[in-house]
């Protein structure tokens, strides 16, 4: 009986996890704090929207708010924000756009405070591969999907934006085989959600990196676009 209750004790020491699944609620407060938590990151991003071309680059990150991102594909391009100013530029066509930011507060909540409002669901909590789903069907994006890692740190994601209400199908008139009128609907066209997937891969969290890079000097030779998100 005594071999019998220290095996039980020590499985559930080693396998707690599966045996009493995380919340919602927990893996998103684990989430915020392992966010929360870093100071420095580097690695590679991949993101792709439903529509257009699909990104890849090296990134380096320092806390708060400021990215520097090279990509590969499509090669060349370069995105910097020192989280008042964001910059991008295409040495293809040697134009920089170059975007001023709102800044509310001198803190910046990134992806912590993008989640505020959403409630929570763990949809798989097997150990090392814990996936979240983020709903709010009020928000123009209403779902956002976290794949953690088992230090509760994003692997991948996906965004999905607020199904459109389907417009009103206007009856379809017809001539039946007894020569009567007869009304018919025709079904609607059920369109895929617009959505947005990423990824982070090659990881540190302790890189030597040079805060001066997200200063982002503009070539000379550079056609400057200011605040391309403002124009109307």
């Amino acid at each position: 009986m005594k071999k019998t209750a220290t095996t039980i004790i020590i499985y559930i020491l080693c396998a707690g996890t599966a045996l009493f699944p995380i919340t919602g609620d927990e893996a998103a407060s684990k989430l915020k704090q392992r966010i929360i938590g870093i100071e420095k990151l580097s690695g590679t991003i991949s993101y792709s929207p439903m529509t257009g071309q699909s990104y890849t680059g090296n990134f380096m990150y320092v806390a708060p708010g400021k990215l520097f991102i090279k990509f590969s594909d499509p090669n060349g391009k370069i995105l910097v924000t020192n989280a008042k100013k964001l910059w991008l530029y295409d040495p293809s066509s040697k134009v920089c756009a170059i975007q001023n930011l709102d800044i509310e507060s001198e803190s910046s909540g990134g992806i912590t405070s993008i989640l505020d409002g959403y409630s929570a669901e763990v949809i798989t909590g097997k150990s090392g591969n814990i996936t979240v789903t983020f709903s709010n069907r009020e928000k123009e994006i209403s779902d956002i999907i976290l794949n953690l890692d088992s230090t509760f740190f994003i692997k991948r994601g996906k965004l999905l934006k607020k199904r459109k209400e389907k417009a009103p199908v206007q009856p379809k008139t017809e001539i039946n085989e007894e020569g009567k009128e007869e009304a018919k609907e025709e079904a609607a066209e059920e369109k895929e959600q617009e959505h947005f997937t990423f990824s982070l891969s090659n990881l540190n969290f302790s890189p030597d990196i040079l805060e001066n890079i997200f200063d982002y000097k503009v070539p000379s030779d550079a056609q400057i676009i200011k605040n391309p998100l403002n124009i109307k």
